[in-house]
C-alpha cells in the first residue's frame, strides 16, 4: 500500500495520475483527482473507458462543427500531407505499421521522413518516390504497395488498410506479405536470382 506520510500532501497535489506510473499500485490504492471538466463528463456508471473517451471526442467535433466548421472527408485521423489523399497519405502519414501481428516502425519512416517523399499524379492511382533511394509507394485500390531497389532486384512490401484506420487503426503488413518480402530480402543475401531459390533447412541442423 501507498505510504501516508509527511509527504502526502505533495503527492496529493503535484500529480494526479501518478498511479499510472507505478504498476505495483491498482486504481483502488491510489488517489486520483480528476479535473472539474472530466468529473462532470462521467456520467455513466462503470462505463468502457473507450465509449468515454469517444463521448469526449465528439463532443470536441460538435463543438467545432457549432461554429460553422465545414468537415473536410479524411482516410485516417492523422493527416499530415495536404498534397495527398486516401490510401497513400495514410501510409505516408503512419508512424507505425502492424507488421505480421507487431506493431514496428512504418518501413516508409525508415527509408525517409514523410515530407522527403515527392507526390506525383499516375495514370490510375497516385505514386510518391524517394530520389536518393528510388523507393516508390503506389497505391493499389485499397491497398499500397512499397517497392525498394535492392541490388538490381525490386523488393515490395504490401500494405493493407483495415475499415478501422479512419478511426485511428494503422496500416497492417499481413505475415503472407512480410513474409514473401523478407525472403526476397534473403535470396539477395545469398546470392540466389530470386525468393523461390533461397535455401531452406527445416530440421533446424546445420546443412
Amino acid at each position: 500500500m501507498p505510504v501516508i506520510d509527511k509527504d502526502v500532501r505533495r503527492w496529493w497535489r503535484s500529480d494526479s495520475l501518478w498511479q499510472a506510473h507505478d504498476a505495483r499500485y491498482d486504481a483502488d490504492q491510489v488517489c486520483i483527482i480528476p479535473g472539474t471538466s472530466a468529473v462532470a463528463g462521467i456520467t455513466r456508471l462503470d462505463e468502457p473507458v473507450g465509449q468515454l473517451l469517444d463521448r469526449f471526442e465528439q463532443a470536441a467535433i460538435d463543438d467545432v462543427l457549432a461554429t460553422g466548421a465545414t468537415p473536410t472527408a479524411v482516410t485516417a485521423r492523422r493527416q499530415g500531407r495536404v498534397d495527398v489523399r486516401g490510401p497513400l497519405a495514410t501510409v505516408l502519414d503512419a508512424p507505425d505499421v502492424l507488421w505480421a501481428g507487431r506493431v514496428a516502425t512504418n518501413p516508409v519512416h525508415r527509408i525517409a521522413e514523410p515530407g522527403e517523399w515527392q507526390v506525383h499524379d499516375g495514370p490510375e492511382e497516385p505514386q510518391a518516390t524517394h530520389s536518393s533511394t528510388g523507393a516508390r509507394l503506389t497505391a493499389e485500390g485499397e491497398q499500397v504497395v512499397l517497392s525498394v531497389p535492392i541490388a538490381g532486384v525490386w523488393i515490395d512490401i504490401r500494405f493493407s488498410l483495415p475499415a478501422s484506420t479512419i478511426d485511428g487503426a494503422i496500416p497492417v503488413i499481413r505475415t503472407k506479405d512480410a513474409i514473401e518480402a523478407m525472403r526476397s530480402v534473403l535470396a539477395i543475401a545469398a546470392g540466389a536470382d530470386g525468393p523461390d531459390t533461397v535455401p531452406r533447412c527445416t530440421t533446424g541442423r546445420r546443412p
